[in-house]
């Protein structure tokens, strides 16, 4: 029942995220579009384009994290990995899975205090728009706990299968 409502949370989440990338990619195209027809066609270029560009890159890494993962398209060096036997991997599976999400839990609070400073600070940026820099920061610890809440239900999701595997009760 909770994990239920903990899975239909998260890819309600995870959606939102996508949708914002998406967005954000939409948004990054038709301005740098927009940016080259006016600088050759008009020699009018727009110089806060670049930077608000280079932004929102950020924020779509960001915010792709969680379905990335979701999707099984993170980087995994399997060297290793591979030649351990499948009854351990699953275990070895748990073990990574936790030192992920604590990791990621991690650069959430310390991404987080780095936005709260700026924040504090009135950090802007150094180019012509002179953004305050706590918006485009944002956007990483958003991203990281899209990520850390896909995660958290991937564990569950693994620790429930690998107990009911083995013949015990979920919790």
């Amino acid at each position: 029942m909770l994990l239920s409502l903990i899975k239909r949370v998260e890819r309600l989440t995870s959606l939102a995220g996508i949708a914002l990338a998406a967005l954000g990619l939409f948004a990054m195209a038709l301005s740098i579009v927009v940016a080259v027809i006016l600088r050759y066609f008009f020699n009018a270029p727009i110089p806060i384009i670049d930077e608000v560009a280079a932004y929102i890159l950020v924020g779509l890494a960001f915010l792709g994290l969680a379905d990335t993962f979701k999707a099984g398209r993170h980087i995994r060096v399997t060297l290793i990995y591979d030649r351990i036997p499948k009854r351990i991997r699953g275990q070895l599976e748990l073990v990574f899975l936790a030192i992920f999400l604590g990791y990621t839990i991690f650069l959430v609070w310390l991404i987080s205090k780095t936005v709260q400073q700026s924040y504090k600070m009135g950090s802007k940026s150094w180019g012509v728009l002179e953004a305050p820099l706590f918006i485009p920061e944002l956007l990483m610890p958003i991203g990281l706990s899209l990520l850390a809440l896909a995660l958290f239900v991937k564990l569950t999701e693994e620790i429930i299968f690998t107990r009911m595997s083995k013949g015990k009760t979920a919790f």
